[in-house]
């Protein structure tokens, strides 16, 4: 498994930051997988006409975000 840091994700296009525990709770039932382990989610949406079209869907265990904290990529 690669690791991944959140200063990877700078620049990238159609990566939406999601730190709100009702709406990491919403990614995690679309995608199926269990939001109380996640403090962040960082999501790659597959398009900008449609924001809940998720292609890739990458966590953290962290509550605080530091672009050195370690993601892991879980869809």
């Amino acid at each position: 498994m690669k690791n991944y840091i959140v200063g990877d994700f700078q620049g990238v296009e159609n990566i939406l930051l999601v730190t709100d525990s009702q709406d990491i709770k919403a990614v995690a039932n679309h995608c199926n997988f269990y939001a109380s382990l996640y403090g962040f989610l960082l999501v790659k949406v597959a398009d900008n006409e449609s924001w809940e079209t998720y292609a890739e869907v990458y966590a953290s265990e962290f509550l605080v975000l530091a672009v050195n904290c370690q993601v892991n990529k879980i869809v």
